[in-house]
């Protein structure tokens, strides 16, 4: 699904351990995870070999129109630290898959929050001490990387060690099944992070590091609301189940319930955040980060419109509608990029969260709307 971070599922490789699971097939769901851990691993080698070719022929500072001498030398460097971050990402976010295989999701989002506290953490650190762009990105980065790395060591070293990966366990016809979602779910991804987890690298570009901090602060307190995405995400088998038995009206039933039950949350999240949020902030963190109004409105209004994504993308994320879903997001992500940096200029720390409202509203909401109910009126 998309949600908070935007991440697609390997579809294959959710579905093969959900049934090995449910037939308490232990080798089945051995090979597949050791044949998407090693797929996983060479995708991250490639694009950490294509990032390496690309650090001395792109002139990144002029893609971006960064005009500032700072800026511009540390463009690279930090976009290489992201590369790595992402290149190690791919294999570590098998820990995630495997949890949602076995219906482990709350797990999975408690170790994703701590990540992201993590984040926070370090990336406050690192704006006290003036540190540079590359530092900042490290610090965003790095986190959710390493609470992946330690979810995985739990996961394979402690509760399940037949799950380890191993060379000797993987097959063909696995990595061949698990391929396919798995290059689309690197495209969700790498799409996620255009459209949404690119504000801090263009706050920090135009309008320096000290702005992260409010940013960060407020994006992290909102991330709360994304605790009723575990009863969204748990939907996703269900949906498939349903789709493959024909039963469609129950989908449709369940699809209109779960869409109105979380709008009505994020709503009522949403409204706190305005009213409340800075209490919240200043309780959490002490006066030294007071965000302005407007970024908190900014945010509410992205807890509604990523409500509203999340049961949309649970929804898509069947096999047969994935592909569909990847073109809204990419339409989505493009438009979001596209608006980041003129509203930053215009609204200043909120411009980045309006611009991703705005795009994933009408390029990803609308359609996947229309979309859904396309799909659930015609079968």
């Amino acid at each position: 699904m998309v949600n908070a971070q935007g991440e697609g599922k390997p579809v294959a490789l959710v579905n093969a351990i959900a049934a090995a699971s449910g037939r308490d097939d232990r080798p089945a769901a051995a090979k597949a995870v050791s044949s998407a851990f090693f797929l996983l691993a060479a995708q991250g080698l490639l694009l950490l070999l294509v990032a390496a070719f690309a650090y001395d022929h792109v002139d990144w500072a002029s893609i971006f129109g960064l005009t500032q001498p700072a800026a511009r030398s540390q463009a690279a460097p930090a976009l290489l630290i992201l590369v790595c971050m992402i290149a190690l990402q791919l294999p570590f976010a098998l820990v995630y898959r495997v949890q949602e295989g076995y219906q482990e999701t709350a797990l999975s989002n408690i170790w994703q929050s701590l990540g992201q506290v993590m984040g926070l953490c370090l990336l406050l650190a690192v704006v006290s001490r003036g540190l540079g762009m590359p530092w900042v990105v490290a610090a965003l980065a790095a986190a959710p990387t390493l609470a992946m790395a330690t979810n995985g060591m739990v996961q394979f070293g402690h509760r399940r060690k037949w799950l380890r990966p191993r060379w000797r366990l993987v097959e063909r016809e696995q990595s061949r099944a698990v391929l396919g979602s798995g290059l689309l779910f690197c495209a969700l991804a790498a799409l996620s992070w255009l459209g949404i987890y690119s504000d801090s690298v263009v706050l920090s570009w135009l309008l320096g590091s000290d702005a992260l901090a409010e940013y960060a602060a407020v994006q992290r307190l909102s991330l709360i609301a994304h605790l009723f995405y575990v009863f969204i995400t748990a939907l996703w088998p269900a949906y498939g189940e349903a789709f493959a038995r024909g039963d469609v009206a129950w989908v449709r039933k369940t699809f209109e319930r779960a869409l109105i039950a979380s709008a009505a949350c994020a709503i009522a999240f949403a409204a706190v955040l305005v009213v409340f949020g800075r209490e919240l902030i200043a309780l959490w963190l002490g006066n030294a980060v007071q965000p302005p109004p407007s970024l908190l409105w900014a945010f509410a209004s992205f807890v509604v419109v990523n409500a509203l994504m999340g049961n949309i993308a649970v929804l898509l994320s069947v096999g047969h509608l994935m592909r569909r879903q990847f073109a809204l997001m990419a339409l989505a992500a493009l438009a979001a990029l596209a608006l980041k940096v003129p509203l930053s200029s215009e609204l200043g720390i909120a411009g980045p969260v309006w611009a991703t409202v705005v795009a994933f509203g009408l390029c990803y909401v609308i359609p996947g709307l229309l979309l859904a109910r396309c799909a659930l009126a015609r079968r």
